[in-house]
This record gives C-alpha cells, structure tokens and sequence, in this order.
C-alpha cells in the first residue's frame, strides 16, 4: 500500500499540488481566520456598548458603522497604490 509513497512519480504530483493548490488553501485559511476575528471584534464591542448604554437596541450602531466603514472602503478607500498594474 505505502510501497511507492517516495517514488518519483509521487513526488512530482505533490510538488505540483504544492505549487498550485497549496497557495490558494493557505490563502483561504488566512482570510477566513481574518475575517471571523474581525467580526467577532464587532460582536465584542456591540456587547461593550450594551453594558454601557442598557440598550441592546443602540447597539446596533456599531454593526451600522462597520457596514458605512465597509461600503466607505468599497467605493472610496481602496485604491491602487501599485502603478504598474492597470485596472480597468
């Protein structure tokens, strides 16, 4: 079963797989793992703000001010720094 496991034909499809799947899957991890500590800084300051105010209704400002600040970095805050690419 494991008698090929080192055999060149084995690892030439893994040197493959690393230069091509592995960079997409480490990516993936890392955006994912951004994303959930992003919101769940978001959740920690909605209840921060609740134990403030007492007013879990009020809380919502801090979910409408991390959507204006994504909509704000979708149209206007993300630029092309890299003038060598160009973009449509």
């Amino acid at each position: 079963m494991y008698s090929n496991l080192f055999s060149p034909d084995s690892i030439a499809e893994l040197t493959v797989a690393m230069q091509t799947q592995f960079p997409k899957a480490i990516w993936e991890t890392f955006y994912v793992t951004l994303l959930s500590t992003a919101l769940a800084v978001v959740i920690g300051l909605q209840g921060f703000v609740i134990d403030l105010t007492h007013n879990y209704i009020g809380s919502f400002v801090v979910v409408l001010l991390a959507a204006a600040y994504i909509f704000y970095y979708a149209l206007w805050g993300s630029k092309n720094v890299n003038t060598d690419i160009p973009v449509e």
